[in-house]
């Protein structure tokens, strides 16, 4: 079985067309099949505010109800994915652009309201279709995914799409298969300081990631997303963070902050 690169790329990169323009290269260089799934948060914040309607984040993650539901399917599975997968195929790279729903891929439940917060239609990943993700890579395809799953009845949901990189880690781990997870943003990896990339580790265990976090100097958006990838670490995956124009020396172990444990 062939070792598969999955690399989950941060919604932001769309902001910076010279190194969008970077990433598409390095991923047409790869000249084999990858598992590619991407955010989308500052383009679902955008069309929010210009409908009038102010997003919600706590930690990272974005609270749903209906009307944000719409916007993110409609950012994610439309613009966002739709033009990712067009500059793809443009590169020469045979990309598919799927939901969680196509297939039924990923299944998911709505996460239950707590006493501090409801996320409203958010998924929580429970299982990965690793079959029919396999059917399409072995016509030599590479899926790219957003982050839209659904639940058993069909009812849409926003789902992490950090959580959905690692979910498909773990599961192609779990089947014994080698697989890479590239969490590609705009840092290059995990700072301690983060006004500073000279603070960036070339390395972070599961024990120093929750002394930093009790120090908040590890905060926000970075505590789902390490939490995420220690998840498939635990499983075997290698794991590395860093910045999405270094896609290739990421890949390469060559950059970036590497998750042990």
């Amino acid at each position: 079985m062939n070792h598969i690169p999955i690399i989950k790329l941060g919604g932001s990169v769309l902001d910076h067309p010279d190194q969008y323009a970077e990433v598409l290269d390095q991923l047409a260089g790869l000249k084999r099949s990858f598992i590619l799934v991407h955010g989308g948060g500052n383009k679902a914040s955008e069309l929010s505010e210009s409908l009038g309607i102010n997003p919600t984040l706590i930690d990272g993650r974005r609270v749903t109800d209906a009307q944000t539901l719409d916007i993110a399917v409609m950012t994610y599975s439309g613009l966002v994915n739709t033009r990712m997968v067009a500059d793809l195929n443009a590169k020469g790279v045979q990309a598919m652009g799927l939901t969680g729903a196509d297939l039924h891929c990923i299944r998911s439940t709505k996460r239950p309201p707590t006493e501090q917060v409801d996320f409203g239609f958010v998924g929580d990943i429970q299982s990965v279709n690793i079959p029919y993700i396999e059917e399409i890579r072995a016509k030599g395809w590479s899926p790219v995914f957003c982050a839209i799953t659904m639940d058993d009845s069909g009812q849409l949901l926003n789902t992490n799409a950090d959580a959905i990189a690692s979910s498909l880690a773990v599961a192609y781990a779990t089947q014994g298969q080698s697989s890479s997870l590239i969490y590609a943003f705009d840092h290059h990896g995990v700072y301690t300081d983060s006004k500073t990339s000279s603070s960036t580790l070339s390395e972070l265990t599961q024990e120093e990631f929750l002394k930093y976090q009790s120090t908040n100097a590890i905060h926000h958006g970075m505590v789902a997303k390490l939490e995420e990838g220690f998840k498939a670490a635990s499983k075997g995956v290698h794991v590395r963070l860093g910045r999405y124009d270094e896609l290739e020396a990421l890949l390469n172990a060559q950059k970036g902050t590497q998750l042990l444990v």
